[in-house]
């Protein structure tokens, strides 16, 4: 199963649920959709707006990769249980977010090899990264303490958030 998580911001990621939906529609694997405040409802993938921390934690856990928003805490959540992470950063550009705070960190998680991120999500581009993660053996996700460390530190970098 594929998880898609859009986190507890109070805005809707639209764009992402889209494609998560429109991926469901083209795979013979289960996607779930955790859609937030988001409006548009998928019609192929399954879906929930909002759960708790132990839902949630579920979701990920049973997941054989999860797709996640750029926020720092479902990102944490997903690379403590270790699980193959996609990151589609919400982008000011799209009027997802107030900054691009979101890409940076995606872009330094996948610099330092803990996550793919898909910026562009036209074309089948979500399908296309999935199918290069789930042909990838052996993924080997770092552990929360290592991870938790790398975040406080890109967060205190300067030009950092």
């Amino acid at each position: 199963m594929i998880f898609v998580t859009v986190g507890m911001h109070p805005q809707g990621f639209e764009r992402l649920v889209r494609a998560a939906d429109e991926l469901a529609g083209q795979i013979s694997e289960p996607v779930v959709v955790q859609k937030g405040a988001t409006i548009y409802e998928p019609v192929t993938a399954e879906y929930f707006d909002f759960t708790d921390e132990e839902e949630m934690a579920r979701w990920i856990s049973e997941a054989r990769l999860v797709v996640s928003h750029g926020g720092a805490g479902s990102i944490l959540s997903v690379l403590r249980a270790q699980k193959p992470l996609v990151v589609t950063p919400r982008l000011s550009r799209y009027g997802e977010h107030i900054d691009d705070h979101q890409g940076e960190l995606a872009g330094a998680l996948a610099a330092d090899g803990r996550a793919f991120v898909v910026e562009a999500l036209a074309e089948g581009q979500l399908r296309k990264v999935i199918d290069q993660v789930g042909s990838l053996s052996g993924w080997s996700s770092p552990n929360g303490p290592v991870v938790h460390s790398f975040l406080r530190s890109w967060l205190l970098a300067p030009g950092g958030f």
